[in-house]
């Protein structure tokens, strides 16, 4: 007679259809005991997947309660951890994402049977198809994200589409346009409908929701505060109020003249407050893509070279860069999340300011980078025929400013011109005691077969310097 199983070692059976079926009670991920089953095609397999799920309970980890698949975790996770908790364009981008590129693909499968494999094919198989690498980007990143949560939730061990590869994108090089170029922008576009909006992306750098979400409450002439409270962005056909990009996006701003000057002059005084600062024709709220289409076409009509209207960012980024403001101001008037944002993505080098320092540079190792003894022997050493010209001494120079090239801006300068001045006094204490060893007998010694006896004698293992 078979022994029957013990109460909790599960049991094991096949099926009518051939499979095996293994069933046991574990706690699950909802916090009940729930009879699970695992199906295989042979009985060790079938064993096999019974004995990993019992090795998990006794961790105390539970197994989940439902056996998902992809597709349909997806959706639950968009509805219940997207929609409530980030704002609705980043909703509209997951769902797009999700219902185009995830859900035709490897919406069929189980959460449990999902592999690295499956995960790169589905990826390299997109790339082939003709996506762009942004694409397949920003798809791994949805994946990733939506995974990490079912690990969150102890439905995975881990996350598969962080696992994968793609190949490095590299980042559009962005142009921004200088201060000069920016200024004659304002100047030709004087007195176009949209000269105020783009007046403040240029000198605040805002975002395009951020200058068009404006109301009239966000303000304050009295105080001289411009406060960014809000983004007006298109979402799903409809112009919606959202906040903004993070929390470092909530500021406030020095409101500067020109900018009040602007925008007391169209200022209607019957408008309500909760009204907005930049509006159409009809009276609406202006839209984000009219913002956009105007600049492209005021850059074509006045020669500008074209940038994107985000790039504005990026110019004045640079520009408070340039004029030495701190990294961690830039930040808080940009509205980053982070400083590190700041400096490695919107703001670009000067390639004035470079050329500038490199000279500088250069000008210092040409004065004080050579060897002293090297330096001293340049600025000392003088053609024979220095040693009769313009009432020259024999050494070939009146005092130390002939070694004033060789000593500005030189950390060395003092010691060189101490050495200089040493070696004027050797060299003529040398001269003296030569000349009176010289009797009638030894011919005259000319100054050039001198110089070459003290300067052996000051280059010896003794006096050398």
């Amino acid at each position: 007679m078979a022994r029957r199983n013990a109460n909790g070692e599960g049991s094991i059976y096949r099926r009518s259809d051939g499979r095996y079926e293994a069933a046991a009670y574990f706690l699950t991920t909802s916090g009940v005991r729930k009879r699970i089953r695992v199906y295989a095609k042979t009985r060790q397999e079938a064993h096999a997947k019974l004995t990993e799920s019992k090795q998990k309970a006794s961790q105390g980890i539970p197994v989940p309660g439902h056996s998902w698949r992809l597709g349909g975790y997806l959706d639950y996770w968009l509805e219940k951890v997207i929609r409530p908790g980030q704002r609705p364009s980043t909703y509209t981008r997951y769902e797009s994402i999700v219902r185009l590129h995830l859900k035709p693909v490897l919406g069929h499968l189980l959460l449990s049977q999902l592999s690295v494999p499956m995960v790169q094919a589905c990826f390299n198989d997109q790339r082939r198809g003709g996506a762009s690498l942004r694409t397949v980007q920003i798809t791994r990143e949805v994946l990733r994200s939506a995974l990490s949560n079912a690990m969150r939730e102890e439905l995975l061990v881990r996350n598969v589409a962080a696992l994968t590869q793609l190949e490095k994108r590299t980042r559009r090089k962005v142009q921004p346009w200088t201060a000069t170029e920016s200024r004659a922008f304002l100047d030709a576009i004087t007195g176009d409908p949209y000269y105020a909006a783009l007046l403040i992306v240029i000198i605040y750098g805002l975002r395009r929701g951020e200058v068009l979400g404006l109301r009239r409450r966000d303000v304050d002439f009295a105080v001289g505060k411009l406060y960014i409270r809000n983004q007006l962005q298109r979402v799903h056909g409809k112009l919606m109020l959202v906040p903004p990009k993070s929390e470092a996006g909530v500021r406030d701003l020095a409101l500067v003249g020109l900018v009040a000057d602007v925008l007391r002059d169209q200022r209607t005084p019957d408008a309500d407050e909760t009204a907005f600062v930049f509006t159409g024709k009809d009276g609406n709220p202006l839209e984000p893509g009219s913002l956009l289409r105007a600049f492209r076409r005021l850059c074509i009509k006045h020669g500008f070279r074209p940038i994107r209207l985000h790039d504005l960012r990026h110019s004045q980024a640079t520009l408070l860069k340039k004029l030495g403001v701190q990294p961690r101001d830039a930040q808080l008037i940009l509205g980053h999340a982070s400083v590190q944002t700041t400096q490695e993505i919107y703001q670009h080098g000067d390639e004035e300011e470079q050329r500038k320092t490199l000279q500088q540079v250069e000008r210092i190792y040409l004065r004080s980078a050579m060897p002293e003894r090297v330096a001293v022997k340049i600025a000392i050493k003088q053609p024979a025929s220095g040693f009769r010209n313009r009432g020259q001494t024999w050494l070939g120079m009146r005092d130390s400013k002939s070694l004033q090239p060789f000593l500005e801006d030189s950390p060395t300068g003092v010691m060189l011109a101490v050495q200089g001045r040493s070696m004027q006094w050797l060299l003529g204490r040398v001269a003296v005691k030569n000349s009176r060893q010289i009797t009638t007998y030894e011919p005259q010694r000319n100054p050039m077969e001198l110089w070459q006896l003290t300067r052996h004698w000051l280059e010896g293992p003794t006096h050398g310097w």
